[in-house]
């Protein structure tokens, strides 16, 4: 449940960026498929780290590492 509530975040957090790009475009005077096309070509990149630092720092949290007493209790005696 955590980790879908955290790519939620991330998905939300992806969109802002870019369509705050896209409005910066617009009172540029940019029409709305041209500044479209140039965000999603100049904010590509940051918004794929963005996503790929977020999934990365959540890996972990589906994988637990062993604890010292799940390896005790597992050990051949």
């Amino acid at each position: 449940m955590l980790g879908f509530v955290a790519l939620m975040g991330v998905a939300v957090q992806t969109s802002v960026i870019l369509y705050s790009f896209i409005n910066k475009l617009r009172l540029e005077g940019r029409d709305i498929p041209t500044a479209t096309l140039e965000a999603s070509l100049l904010r590509l990149r940051p918004i794929m780290m963005t996503a790929l630092v977020a999934c990365l720092g959540l890996l972990p949290r589906p994988c637990p590492p062993e604890s010292a007493a799940t390896r005790r209790s597992r050990s051949p005696s």
